[in-house]
């Protein structure tokens, strides 16, 4: 039996407060899922800093991009599976063609994002490297993607997907906090630090969006006014 999932066992006792019962319904079918690090991030969704622990051989370059490599194939595979459940079989083999994008992304995005999070890390005097800290955050991001993996699957289906698609927005949310306790772990910062540590590209990035959507608007208004006018000819 894999160590995560006997580590898993011996924790079960204790429970882990308002997600026990989805957390032993999540881990009773781990052993069936033939990939060790897919068994990692599940049990990392839950309790993040003790899989992190657990498995801190792997903590190193080698280990964050085969990580990262499967973490893209999933969400590839889930891309196309997403298409096939709406039916949409032209999506489903355009996802399958770009199969290398998939992991070029998550390492591209996986890298940059953790170095934004270590400097900040460090300006708020964090303690922690920056490869075990990426190590760190591969796992939960792998905890995400797999845990929305069905959900987003069945987002894919017309008309009722949305609500699917919400369930897997709250899994990502509630990996906000997991974010907080890898950081608060990984570079032994108090609770206020790690909290901002985490939250503040989330706001910078909420605040970008909502520029480029406003900047978006206006300029379609700017069009649709110069259509009017144009429209109207010189008289």
């Amino acid at each position: 039996m894999d160590r995560e999932v006997v580590w898993l066992a011996e924790k079960k006792a204790k429970g882990s407060g308002v997600l026990a019962p989805v957390e032993d319904f999540v881990m009773s079918l781990a052993p069936s899922i033939p990939v060790a690090q897919v068994k990692t991030w599940l049990s990392a969704y839950f309790h993040p800093m003790e899989t992190f622990e657990s498995n801190k051989k792997d903590s190193n370059l080698g280990g964050v991009v085969v990580h990262l490599v499967l973490i893209g194939l999933l969400s590839w595979l889930v891309a196309i599976l997403a298409s096939l459940a709406g039916l949409n079989v032209v999506g489903a083999i355009a996802a399958a063609v770009l199969i290398l994008l998939f992991p070029i992304i998550f390492l591209v995005i996986g890298f940059v994002g953790s170095i934004v999070l270590f400097i900040l890390a460090k300006i708020f005097g964090g303690k922690g490297g920056f490869v075990e800290q990426t190590f760190a955050f591969t796992l939960i991001v792998g905890a995400w993607v797999a845990m929305s993996a069905p959900f987003d699957v069945l987002g894919g289906i017309i008309l009722v997907g949305f609500l699917f698609k919400i369930v897997s927005l709250l899994i990502g949310v509630y990996n906000i906090y997991n974010a907080y306790l890898v950081v608060k772990g990984v570079h032994q910062l108090s609770s206020k630090r790690a909290a901002a540590v985490v939250l503040i590209p989330i706001v910078v990035g909420i605040i970008l969006y909502a520029a480029l959507v406003a900047m978006a608007l206006a300029a379609l208004a700017a069009l649709g006014a110069s259509g009017a006018m144009a429209g109207r000819g010189p008289y």
